[in-house]
C-alpha cells in the first residue's frame, strides 16, 4: 500500500469491506505541516484501518480516532457525490469532500470545500 500519492494529486479511494469501511484520502498541502519534499508543499493522509482512523504528514503518523466503527468518505463533482475521486483523471479538486465516521453506532458527518478546482503541476 502506497503511503502517500506520488503523483502530487488528490486520491480518495473507497476500500469499503463490511462493517468497517476503509477509505482513504491523501493529497499534498501548502499548510505548513512540516517540511516535504518539495518546499512549501507537504504530503497529507488520512485512513482508516482496524476500527481506528489515522493521520500521516511526511515520515509521521498518529492516531487522529480510536474505536470507531466506520469512516466514509465521498466526492462533489458539482453534480453527484462520488466514492472515489482522481484529480490525475479528472484535472480538478472535488468541489467538495463528506467525512463521515461512526462512533458508537451513530454516523457523524462534516462537508467542506477544498477551495480550488483546478490542480496544477509541480
Amino acid at each position: 500500500m502506497r503511503l502517500f500519492n506520488e503523483e502530487r494529486s488528490f486520491l480518495g479511494v473507497d476500500a469499503g469491506e463490511g462493517d468497517y469501511d476503509g477509505d482513504s484520502v491523501s493529497f499534498w498541502t501548502s499548510c505548513p505541516f512540516g517540511a516535504g519534499k518539495v518546499p512549501g508543499v507537504t504530503p497529507v493522509r488520512y485512513y482508516f484501518e482496524e476500527g481506528r482512523l489515522y493521520k500521516a504528514v511526511n515520515d509521521r503518523e498518529w492516531k487522529v480516532l480510536d474505536e470507531a466503527g466506520g469512516f466514509e468518505l465521498s466526492y462533489f463533482d458539482g453534480e453527484e457525490w462520488l466514492e472515489d475521486w482522481s484529480s490525475e483523471e479528472t484535472g480538478m479538486l472535488p468541489r467538495a469532500v463528506k467525512a463521515s465516521v461512526r462512533i458508537g453506532g451513530e454516523w457523524f458527518s462534516t462537508s467542506f470545500c477544498p477551495g480550488v478546482n483546478k490542480v496544477y503541476r509541480i
